[in-house]
């Protein structure tokens, strides 16, 4: 076994190639270089190589310019052609180490690759199993909402009573929405969206029904609210301990008149049209009279038997008078209005009676009137017909000045007034006088305020 053609030495050398003559002529025994035998046997591995030769001997072969060099003019540190042989011999050693690492490297890079192409052939895998079980759920979903739909198309209306309607979905969608619109809580997948028209009509009558019902409950809630405003606080009780005086009681005055023969049969006449001690109420609410103070509810009615006065025209002079600034309100202490019968809320009633009715009336509070004036009992004024229609000689040809007077008067005593002296001779009669048993020299008056003044005369015993 030899060295390769490429690296071996020609059979003949030159004479002149080694040993330099200078360094044989200097010392013929220092130019002696005399090898080590080395045994040649078929060569190890590289690998084995380098681990049995010592790290002096491995040799790292000079460029190839400076060994043309050192070949020709004798370099420094060769002792002979043996010598050149084991470099060479060093140089290819290195070289197959060389071309061993570089293969391992190659091996190791590949082995690396294709670690990584397995790794991405894994995770390729598994992406493709996460997207067909994925797949698998979604079409298990719409199988589930396929389900669905068709247990609501077998339920009918008994799914719809499920259909929240909320009053911002409500005013969000009217009649004209589009066919298409489904409810939120329907929108979980997209066999919900496909709504049967059945159920699309359920749902637009039941935002009409909610819409309806809400703008009910608006207008009661204004309705009540204007009634809480306008009705305060009921009359304060013990009113009629602060009255100071009732209706004369006792015979009637010595120039009252004594019912006659006509006026008996005007009375039986009046019975025969309506149903005597029976009356008719008003059936509207009056406006609320005065700003401030106490409010006192009324209610206005008017007895069957009496012709020519209706319930509504009776209750709107009642209002006419006691809304005057010269009538009770306008000291701003207290407020009136009138009531229906049906709201239950009145604190006493104004009567248009007949005369006999009004008599017996007047009686259950100790008053004799005989059927002739009007009077007041607690929660009742009762105003007599006849001087209603008729008037008294006193106020000829001012009987609506007259029915004012009667108006104010009997409510006054309701409001807790007595019975005023006239103040003199000539002067104006106070309201509270009764008048209607003459003005006793005082002139007719129908106000309890005279030029924004009370005006009254001394208590009557």
């Amino acid at each position: 076994m030899g060295l390769p053609e490429s690296v071996r030495l020609p059979a003949e050398l030159p004479d002149n190639l080694w040993p330099p003559h200078a360094l044989l002529e200097r010392n013929a025994t220092e130019n002696i270089y005399v090898p080590v035998p080395v045994e040649v046997t078929e060569r190890p591995p590289a690998e084995a190589v380098t681990e049995e030769l010592p790290e002096a001997r491995l040799y790292v072969p000079p460029p190839p310019e400076e060994r043309q060099a050192r070949a020709l003019h004798g370099g420094e540190g060769h002792a002979g052609p043996l010598h050149a042989r084991e470099l060479q011999a060093s140089e290819l050693q290195a070289e197959e180490l060389k071309a061993e690492e570089l293969q391992a490297d190659e091996l190791q890079a590949d082995d690396l690759h294709a670690g990584q192409r397995h790794a991405e052939g894994r995770h390729t895998e598994d992406r493709h199993v996460k997207d067909r079980h994925a797949e698998e759920r979604r079409a298990e979903e719409q199988r589930a909402d396929q389900r669905h739909d068709v247990r609501r198309g077998a339920d009918g209306e008994h799914d719809d009573d499920r259909e929240p309607a909320f009053l911002p979905m409500v005013l969000g969608h009217g009649e004209d929405d589009p066919e298409d619109y489904v409810p939120a809580h329907s929108r979980g997948s997209g066999a919900r969206h496909a709504a049967s028209g059945t159920s699309k009509r359920t749902i637009r009558r039941r935002r009409r029904a909610v819409l309806l019902a809400y703008l009910m409950v608006v207008a009661a809630v204004l309705i009540i609210g204007h009634q809480m405003r306008s009705e305060e606080q009921p009359i304060a009780p013990g009113r009629e301990a602060a009255q100071r005086a009732a209706e004369p009681v006792g015979p009637a005055p010595a120039d009252v008149p004594v019912a006659t023969p006509q006026a008996q049969a005007a009375e039986t006449q009046a019975a025969e049209v309506g149903k005597a001690g029976e009356f008719r109420y008003a059936k509207t609410r009056g406006p609320m009279l005065g700003t401030d103070g106490d409010l006192h509810r009324f209610e206005v009615a008017v007895e069957d038997s009496v012709e020519g006065t209706k319930a509504a025209e009776f209750a709107e002079e009642i209002d006419r008078t006691l809304g005057d600034e010269r009538s009770w309100i306008h000291d701003g202490q207290l407020r009136l209005r009138r009531v229906t019968q049906e709201s239950g809320k009145a604190d006493f009633t104004i009567y248009l009676a007949s005369a006999r009715t009004s008599e017996q009336m007047c009686a259950t509070g100790g008053l004799q009137t005989a059927g002739f004036t009007s009077c007041r009992v607690p929660g009742k004024v009762i105003i007599n017909a006849d001087r209603w229609a008729e008037g008294i000689p006193d106020y000829e040809g001012h009987l609506a000045e007259y029915r004012r007077y009667a108006i104010n008067h009997e409510v006054g005593h309701e409001l807790g007034h007595g019975h005023e002296a006239c103040p003199g001779e000539g002067e104006k009669a106070p309201v509270m006088m009764p008048q209607t048993y003459g003005l006793k020299g005082c002139t007719r008056n129908a106000w309890p305020y005279l030029d924004g003044e009370r005006y009254s005369g001394e208590p009557m015993a």
